[in-house]
């Protein structure tokens, strides 16, 4: 029960803050089409089911391309009013492997426990600046990673894997 209504004081929060996404950011995100593109926190609706998911944008992209036949722009346009208006994405059983969404279930654990702490607490307790951006500095099993990211892009930060070491970083480009 305390964890129920720990979780709806934090959706009441959220709805009632301004809009966290500066348009520079999403654009960086949504824009990002390399082999290790930024990820996309998304809730999706399978059947009767609503579950969070992290999807990297060129993974969505092609989603889009494939399932609406989507140019950039439109695609850009789709993704902000899910993103901006909480909204859902419908997708089939299908999809989630053919494209790679990566849904998960919040654990309850530490990870989940750090994200109600908040953002600064979570920036400042698993990410270190290395260079031109700020690197994961420690080992998470693949869900806590996901809860982790999903976390992040709903708190309007964009993260994405390193080329070189696989590792989760955060560009520091989309801070100001």
């Amino acid at each position: 029960m305390k964890y129920i209504k720990i979780i709806l004081l934090l959706l009441v929060i959220q709805s009632c803050k301004p809009d966290i996404w500066t348009e520079k950011t999403l654009n960086l995100c949504l824009r990002d089409h390399g082999r290790y593109s930024c990820f996309v926190g998304l809730r999706l609706k399978i059947g009767a089911q609503v579950v969070p998911c992290i999807i990297m944008n060129d993974d969505l992209f092609q989603y889009f391309n494939a399932k609406k036949a989507t140019s950039q722009k439109e695609y850009e346009r789709l993704v902000k009013v899910l993103v901006k208006g909480k909204k859902e994405l419908t997708i089939n059983d299908n999809d989630i492997n053919e494209y790679n969404f990566l849904t998960f279930t919040p654990s309850g654990g530490v990870v989940t426990q750090d994200i109600q702490k908040g953002k600064d607490f979570v920036l400042k307790s698993y990410f270190t600046k290395i260079k031109d951006n700020q690197m994961i500095n420690v080992s998470l099993s693949d869900d806590a990673k996901k809860e982790l990211i999903y976390a992040l892009f709903d708190w309007g930060i964009v993260s994405k894997f390193d080329d070189e070491s696989g590792r989760l970083y955060l560009p520091l480009r989309q801070f100001p």
